[in-house]
């Protein structure tokens, strides 16, 4: 056998005998009193008085614990995930394709009965198709945009594609409506 297992056993062996003899090493028991310290007495609570801890806790909600994720953010597992498309994103991004197909139609009414030309395009006289195509390019790309910043969490950034292509084409449909009917 060599040294070092037996240095092994003899430092568990020592170890545990030291376990085993501390309570035996504490002398005497303590008594315990039976009742409260007549110094304390006058510092008891009232019966109904609210008792305070002794420290406030620094955990939020101890059944909850947080932890980090991925991006250093604390997150508490009971709590609610944030969604991507929530309520005002959705709203927000159906106004603006509301605006977009009130452009469209003002400008293909425009174009088929009042003998006006698309100014803003590559043809003059664009069927209802390809206005859609283009719009609707657009609208995919301002969304998408918006869509990033929403999964980046960047506050009010989610709703400016939605708001610039809302107040263009509002904008356009109504020229149509004023300037060629």
């Amino acid at each position: 056998m060599s040294a070092v297992p037996i240095r092994k056993q003899l430092l568990s062996a020592s170890i545990s005998l030291l376990i085993c003899m501390l309570p035996a090493a504490g002398g005497a028991q303590e008594v315990v009193p039976s009742g409260p310290h007549p110094s304390l007495a006058a510092s008891q609570p009232q019966p109904g008085a609210q008792i305070l801890p002794d420290a406030p806790s620094t955990v939020r909600n101890s059944n909850n614990i947080g932890y980090l994720d991925r991006r250093g953010n604390l997150v508490y597992p009971n709590d609610k995930p944030r969604k991507l498309l929530s309520k005002p994103f959705l709203a927000a991004h159906a106004v603006f394709l509301a605006a977009t197909v009130f452009d469209v139609e003002t400008t293909h009414q425009g174009l088929a009965h009042h003998m006006c030309v698309e100014q803003n395009g590559s043809s003059p006289l664009p069927s209802r198709g390809e206005l859609y195509k283009t719009h609707l390019l657009e609208f995919g790309a301002f969304t998408g945009m918006d869509l990033l910043f929403q999964a980046a969490h960047f506050k009010g950034a989610p709703y400016v594609g939605a708001i610039v292509g809302t107040i263009k084409h509002v904008n356009g449909g109504t020229r149509w409506i004023t300037g060629c009917w």
